[in-house]
């Protein structure tokens, strides 16, 4: 089992790094075990710069659903990753689970990015210091605390 260990805020281009260098060594998605935490045993994480190309709509989704903070997040996104490397076509299959998955995470990222756009409104107040500063507030609450980082 290789440890593929991740910040705890975890970006984008810190898995997709992590997942070139395990599609280039071939290593299936159920050899695996994306983690925060630092792992005392099993197998270095391989090197490797294997370009490939995937479907546009794939990356979309994936910049997206890393937001999200489900806690299977990246192992989705390796497994299908890992999918498309054998059927191209694999995100224009509707009743696939794992597509089906990503789908949602992606759209609850887009709508709570949707929602700060709306509902987040900012109003000046003054520090201890007398300095001018912007206090964002919210009337909503959120399942992807990160989705500010979208915009």
């Amino acid at each position: 089992m290789i440890a593929a260990q991740l910040a705890p805020d975890a970006s984008f281009p810190e898995w997709r790094e992590k997942a070139r260098g395990l599609i280039a060594a071939h290593v299936p998605p159920t050899n695996v075990l994306w983690t925060h935490e630092p792992q005392l045993f099993g197998d270095p994480l391989p090197d490797g710069d294997l370009k490939f190309s995937v479907p546009r709509e794939f990356v979309e989704m994936a910049q997206a659903a890393a937001l999200h903070d489900d806690p299977e997040r990246f192992a989705l996104l390796y497994r299908i990753l890992w999918r498309l490397q054998r059927h191209r076509y694999l995100m224009e299959d509707a009743a696939d689970p794992d597509v089906i998955k990503l789908r949602q995470l992606a759209r609850a990222v887009w709508r709570d990015e949707h929602k700060m756009h709306a509902f987040v409104r900012f109003r000046e107040v003054e520090t201890p210091e007398g300095r001018a500063s912007f206090l964002g507030t919210s009337r909503t609450t959120m399942c992807c605390p990160r989705a500010s980082i979208i915009s």
